[in-house]
């Protein structure tokens, strides 16, 4: 009975689940609901697996986590239109490493190689872009840049009508990204160059980055001076920047930027007080397309994001 059990549960299993495919197959209604149950249990089943890949890697690994407030004052400007910027004054940061594998706040990446100069990791990362498109409601930005646009738009108005009933821009949504980043060392330098892909379904497009680094570290003071360029592909891009078709009536009108290059630079300092406390600043400011004044909604091309404050450590 112990050697035939092996063996006749798979095949019993497999005739039972292709009777139920065959039956589901031939309902419409189920058919659909087949089709996503399969996905979240091949979903559940992927993540199973990687989870058990993990934890045999970090089986001989010793955990080292490490976290850190951040207590100040902080500024995410806004881009559009009537639109405040957001102030914080509390910014968390975590840390986790096993072996090859880390977690980073919402960054999550595996080491697959590792060489005295250079690296290769697997990675994913929280896109903020959304960020750009929030505020005090697209809508009002989109109506603020239709009248100061010199773009020759034909509004639909009827006697009825205003001009706030003919537009319905949607919410754009925050996504995650996934892929491949390689890093080369020299000295005080590091040059990184990433790839990624949106896995979550929200605008299939993709976004490649690279950073070019200056690192000046000692134990009571430390900076860093870091120049990016992000290439977000047409999908991305028109998802962020674009004006969709359907969110003017009659279609009056749409904006698709294409595919486009965002630079920017980055300044870090860092103070030592104590053991576990550090002074801290940072600023960085990233440079969009003039185009992107067509999408009607932006105003600014350039967005900023700075901090200064102390970081408590433990």
């Amino acid at each position: 009975m112990t050697a035939l059990t092996p063996m006749f549960y798979p095949r019993t299993a497999l005739r039972s689940w292709s009777v139920l495919r065959s039956w589901c197959v031939r309902q419409p209604a189920l058919r659909r609901r087949f089709a996503r149950q399969s996905l979240s249990l091949l979903r559940r089943a992927g993540l199973l697996a990687l989870l058990c890949l993990l934890s045999n890697v970090a089986a001989a690994a010793e955990l080292q986590t490490q976290l850190r407030l951040g207590l100040g004052y902080g500024e995410y400007s806004s881009v559009l239109h009537q639109a405040d910027d957001r102030r914080f004054h509390l910014l968390p940061r975590w840390q986790l490493y096993y072996d090859r594998f880390y977690l980073e706040n919402l960054d999550v990446g595996f080491n697959l190689l590792e060489q005295p100069a250079w690296s290769l990791d697997l990675s994913g990362k929280q896109s903020f872009d959304a960020l750009l498109t929030r505020g005090s409601g697209l809508k009002n930005s989109v109506l603020t840049g239709l009248v100061s646009t010199d773009l020759p738009i034909p509004i639909p108005v009827g006697h009825s009508d205003s001009v706030a009933d003919l537009i319905e821009p949607a919410r754009r949504h925050f996504s995650y990204l996934a892929g491949a980043t390689v890093y080369y060392r020299h000295d005080n330098w590091q040059f990184s160059s990433a790839f990624s892909q949106d896995v979550s379904q929200v605008h299939h497009g993709n976004e490649w980055q690279s950073s070019l680094s200056w690192r000046w570290q000692r134990a009571a003071a430390g900076v860093e001076l870091t120049g990016s360029v992000r290439r977000l592909d047409s999908k991305y891009s028109n998802y962020y920047f674009g004006l969709w078709r359907g969110e003017f009536r009659n279609e009056a009108y749409q904006y698709a930027p294409g595919s486009q290059w965002l630079p920017s630079v980055k300044i870090a300092l860092r103070l030592r007080l104590t053991d576990q406390l550090d002074f801290v600043a940072n600023w960085r400011r990233e440079f969009l397309p003039s185009a992107n004044r067509n999408s009607l909604y932006i105003a600014d091309l350039q967005q900023d994001l700075w901090f200064s404050g102390v970081t408590l450590q433990w």
